[in-house]
């Protein structure tokens, strides 16, 4: 996934919302827990605190991976969920049952553009879609839909 992009836009929309929250639900899957971690997620939490994301409390990474029982409550608690992805042949053709699970608890989508799920997200208005890698267009579209006429 694209992590990276998804703090860089919430710093940006950290500045003019102070509300705004991005809650990444797992670290590690679930029989990793001798593995050593992966290095897009230290990364990420190295953006995130070099922003200075995670001492405000704007970027959350929740250790380890949350149970399937708890998902459904985290995502109903949450005003829209987020997945962004590189361009990528995996991308187009992955269903991104993420999504789904959005589409479960009622949330908008925001996306990633590419492939089919992201497509019928913003066709039948449960989504939006943005283009991959850019920081800008992601913090403005999150913004759109956090407001509260949006919801």
């Amino acid at each position: 996934m694209d992590p990276l992009t998804a703090i860089r836009a919430v710093g940006r929309l950290s500045q003019v919302r102070a509300d705004v929250k991005l809650v990444f639900l797992g670290t590690r899957p679930p029989g990793s827990e001798t593995a050593p971690p992966q290095n897009l997620s230290d990364e990420a939490r190295r953006l995130a605190a070099s922003l200075g994301l995670l001492d405000s409390g704007a970027v959350v990474f929740r250790e380890g991976w949350t149970p399937f029982s708890e998902r459904g409550r985290l995502l109903q608690a949450s005003h829209a969920a987020l997945c962004t992805a590189p361009d990528t042949a995996e991308n187009h053709f992955s269903y991104r049952t993420r999504l789904v699970d959005a589409l479960w608890a009622g949330i908008p989508s925001v996306c990633t553009a590419g492939g089919w799920m992201a497509e019928f997200l913003e066709r039948t208005g449960a989504g939006v879609m943005v283009p991959p890698h850019n920081e800008q267009a992601l913090a403005q579209v999150l913004e759109a839909v956090l407001e509260p006429e949006a919801q």
